[in-house]
This record gives structure tokens, sequence and C-alpha cells, in this order.
């Protein structure tokens, strides 16, 4: 029996002297009676130091000064705050330093004294990766890139950020009704099972993959998805983070657009110098063609056709021309007012249906004057007329308008149109180059205003699709 008790007690020591956690007896006034090595570890102490000391040496004001009374009030009332019970508490080493620990304490009876036994871990780590946590959490839901957590078998999403929310147009407790399969246009939940199945199947760590989110208004946008496999609340769900490329995407589109008209203007140039004496040979033979035969009416009319086609060909490579040349300005003072009614006058003289129109000026008594190339901004004021004039059908009472504004040092121009207006395939592709819904169009002209608005550091866009007819709005800089 002896040898079974002394086995046991051998157990024991091992255990308290191999524990990780610092394990502390005291008596009922709180003198240390035993401590483990790990307590040397813990609070820089050596055992010895321990032995016959107050337990509340271990502990930071005001913990210190109020230890005795702790002790004092369980032992009369019997309540015990954190006998049996555990809690986080603060801790002093000897160095004077604190840290935080979690503390067990039990009671035992050992013959007729009364002794108390904490078993204390350090919790310093457990407390910087909560805090460490938290602070990502705060960084994460922060971040203007929108983060989402969605579970892997309901793609249901589990939670956003704040910068999803705004960026997408939903609230939390709208996406949380959603799967990713409601903000990608272009996936259904069969194509998007499949997309994520290598993260699924454990054969990919991470997919980064290009695609576009839509937006609770509708509209679209290019994004970057950096895509993983994770476990949120206890459940498998996947934790992506999404970058907003529309920037990048432009960049790429203007930089191919860029290395595209170089090319063209290359071609255009040898085109047109090519092509030039060929024309003037055409233009001089129908001249030649007219004199000889002006008695015959239909020649008259077959030699006009020749003479149109050879203009229009003219015109073809001078608009592909200016397409792929710089936009180099002649700026000066000039009023728009006089630019646009040129530029209409222009219109009226060579277009029949122009002079049906009623053209009218809504000019608030601004001061019209702005620094631009007169010549160019002609094109654009010429180039919006003509489009609005094309775009009338017979039976309408035709209508163009020019509205303008002053918006803090901005000269804003509204040119309105009273005709069919433009369907959302237009709208969304009208200033694209060599996009055309004329017959005979080059699709040119509206990328090439486009052009000259920016370059004179002014933009232009479409107006209210609510409107009758189309309005296009330009601003310059005064």
């Amino acid at each position: 029996m002896s040898e079974a008790i002394s086995e046991r007690e051998k157990q024991l020591e091992a255990i308290l002297q191999t524990a990780a956690d610092a394990i502390i007896t005291i008596d009922e006034s709180g003198v240390i009676l035993s401590a483990n090595p790990a307590t040397e570890r813990m609070f820089g102490y050596a055992v010895e130091e321990l032995y016959g000391e107050n337990v509340k040496i271990l502990m930071p004001s005001p913990y210190q000064e109020e230890h005795d009374k702790y002790l004092s009030n369980y032992q009369e009332t019997r309540h015990a705050k954190i006998i049996g019970i555990g809690r986080e508490v603060v801790a002093k080493r000897k160095d004077g330093t604190t840290f935080p620990i979690d503390l067990a304490i039990s009671e035992a009876t050992v013959g007729s004294k009364r002794i108390f036994t904490g078993i204390i871990r350090d919790a310093s780590d457990r407390k910087l990766a909560a805090v460490l946590q938290a602070e990502l959490g705060r960084i994460l839901e922060s971040s203007l890139n929108e983060v989402f957590v969605f579970d892997a078998e309901t793609l249901k999403f589990l939670n956003v950020n704040r910068g999803a929310c705004h960026n997408i147009g939903y609230t939390l407790d709208d996406l949380r009704q959603m799967s990713p399969v409601d903000i990608k246009p272009y996936h259904t939940a069969e194509t998007f099972s499949e997309l994520i199945l290598p993260l699924v199947n454990g054969q990919e760590d991470m997919l980064v993959f290009e695609t576009e989110h839509c937006r609770k208004d509708g509209s679209h946008y290019d994004v970057e998805v950096h895509l993983q496999k994770t476990t949120y609340q206890g459940r498998p769900a996947f934790f992506a983070i999404i970058l907003d490329i529309t920037n990048r995407k432009q960049a790429e589109i203007r930089a191919a657009q860029a290395e595209r008209l170089a090319a063209i203007g290359q071609v255009a140039t040898s085109m047109a110098h090519e092509s030039r004496n060929f024309l003037q040979r055409i233009s001089c033979s129908a001249e030649m063609l007219l004199e000889i035969d002006k008695d015959d009416p239909d020649a008259i009319e077959e030699i006009a056709c020749i003479q149109r086609a050879e203009k229009g060909l003219e015109h073809l490579l001078e608009e592909l021309r200016q397409f792929a040349a710089p936009t180099n300005l002649e700026r000066k003072r000039c009023s728009l007012q006089e630019i646009w009614r040129d530029a209409w006058l222009d219109v009226k003289a060579n277009n029949k249906a122009a002079r049906r129109v009623q053209f009218a000026e809504v000019t608030n008594n601004l001061d019209l004057h702005c620094d631009v190339d007169a010549f160019r901004v002609s094109q654009v004021f010429r180039n919006l007329f003509e489009n609005s004039v094309a775009a009338f059908v017979g039976g309408v009472a035709a209508e163009i308008q020019v509205h303008c504004s002053n918006d803090g040092g901005r000269l804003t121009i509204a040119i309105r149109d009273n005709g069919p207006g433009l369907n959302s395939d237009q709208r969304r592709k009208v200033f694209e180059p060599f996009y055309t819904t004329k017959a005979k169009g080059t699709g040119l002209g509206m990328a090439i205003v486009k052009r000259i608005v920016e370059a004179h550091g002014g933009d232009i866009r479409l107006g209210a699709d609510s409107l009758d007819g189309a309005e296009f709005v330009l601003t310059l800089p005064v």
C-alpha cells in the first residue's frame, strides 16, 4: 500500500515538475507553500524566493493591496469570486512588468488546514492573437477592396466588409440573402461551382481570375478575384478579396487603342498619299465627261454619282487621317457661340434637311469665351448637329437646342434634339471607334469628337436617357 502511495506521489511530482502552466499552492493567509519550475519561467523568481512570501507579490496594484481582503471575505462568507470559477486577470513578474493570465483556483483540506492551488497560464500570446485578429478585422472592414465570406455548401454570403457594401450598393442584410452568382452576371450556379471545384477538391490553394460584378443599380465593373477556402464560425467557407480593376482595364484598352491608332495612321497616310493622284484623275475625268455630255441628262446624273463617290472616298481617307493623327491644338480666345453658329450655317448649307430644323439657343447671358482651337471645336459642333439632323424622321417638327451653364469655372453646353434618341446599345457604344448606325458612316465621327474635347481638358457625355430625343453634354474649361 505504501509503495502504491509512493508511486502516485512520484507521478504527481513528475506532473508538477514538467507542467507548462505555473502551479502555486498557498495557505489560508496567502503564504506560498509550493511552486513548480514553470512558475520560475513565468514570473522570474526562483522557487526558493517564493517560499514563505505572500502570493500578492505576484500581483500588480490594485489587486496586490486588496488580495488579503479577498481571502478574508471568502473565509467569512464562503462566497467565491474566482475559486472554482476561473477568470482572466493581470499578474506581475519579478522585474515589475505585467502580463495577462488565465487563473483557475481550487480549494482543498489537508488535515485541519485549508489550502488553495492556483493553475496559471500565460495569456499573452492569446491576447496578442486576439488583438491582431481584431486589428486585421478592422483593416479588412475599412478596406476599399471588397471582402466576401460565403458558405462552402450553400454559397450564401456569411459576411462582407464595408467596402463591398459601398461599392456594390447592397446592404449587409441584402447580401446575406445572396450568393456570388447574384453579382456575377456571366455565371450560373453550375458554372461557378465548376470554377471553384479545384479549391473544393484541394487541387489548388487559391484561385485568381477576372470577371465582372453587377451593382444593385445594374452597372457592371471589371474585377480581379482572389479566392481561397477557409473556415468561418466553425464551418467550411470561401474567403474572397475583390480588386476593382476598372482603371487597369481602361488603361489596357487605351494602350491597345493607341497601338491600333498608330497602325491605322500609317495605313491612312500611305493610302491618302497613294490615292490622291487616283482621286485627282477621277475628278478631272468626271469634269471632262461633264463637258462632253453636258446635254445628256442621264450622263450628267451618272457623272454626278462618280463625283459623289470620289468626294466620299476623299472624306473617308481624311477621317481616318484625322482619327489616327495626334490632336494638336492652336488655342486662342474665341466665342463658342460664334463657333457653333458658324458650324450650324455650314451644316445647313450642305444639308437640305437641316434647313427645315428649328434651331434655338439658351445662353443665360453667360460669357461664352474660352481658349480653344476654333477649327477643332467647330468640328465637334458640326458633327453633333449633323448626327441630330440625320436622326430626324418624317412627320416630326425637328428641333435642335443649345443650352449653356457655368459650373465652377467650366462651361457646360448641352446639345439636345427631339429625334428618336438612342437605345441602350447605342448609348453604350456611341463613342467607340468604328461604331456606326449609318449605312455609309465610318463610325469615327463621335470618337474624333471625344478626342478633341478631351484634348481641350474637357469631357463629353450623354445626357439623361429619360429625355425625348438625344442630348450630348460637353464641358470645357473657361
